[in-house]
């Protein structure tokens, strides 16, 4: 389970809906978090698409959890919505380094979303994106159930 915020820009006319992360959604490599600093954050765009709708009606989850509140992670591909993303520090509340998808964020779409990101002002929204466990995935015979 991951609590965190979609932060809403407008560029251009165009509205983004913005997931932040602490770690890449789509990427095989684990996250380095030996300091015990974020050091990162990762920005997609736009998970709630049709696909996404279409999986929802496709779990068995309850209907409570299909809400603007959540984000179901039912294995869906997150590089097709990612954008990009900053070093941070928080401390300081600046950012650095924005490597990202050219065709689909450019660097000032980003300057946007860096001045966004610690504006208390910014429009945004907690969400919690969760992966929910299918009852075939708990093991109830390795023992942790004995009573």
């Amino acid at each position: 389970m991951l609590n965190s915020e979609i932060i809403t820009i407008t560029v251009q006319n165009i509205e983004y809906n913005i997931f932040v992360s602490p770690f890449s959604l789509h990427s095989k490599q684990q996250c380095d978090f030996k300091s015990g600093k974020l050091e990162k954050l990762f920005f997609y765009n736009g998970l709630k698409d049709d696909e996404y709708e279409t999986g929802l009606q496709q779990t068995s989850i309850d209907k409570r959890f299909i809400s603007d509140k959540y984000i179901l992670n039912y294995g869906q591909d997150f590089e097709k919505y990612y954008l990009g993303s900053f070093n941070v520090d928080f401390d300081s509340k600046t950012v650095w380094q924005w490597e990202g998808h050219a065709d689909t964020f450019r660097e000032q779409d980003a300057k946007i979303l860096a001045e966004s990101l610690f504006n208390p002002n910014s429009r945004r929204q907690s969400i919690t994106m969760f992966t929910p466990t299918k009852p075939s995935d708990i093991n109830l015979k390795a023992g942790y159930m004995d009573l």
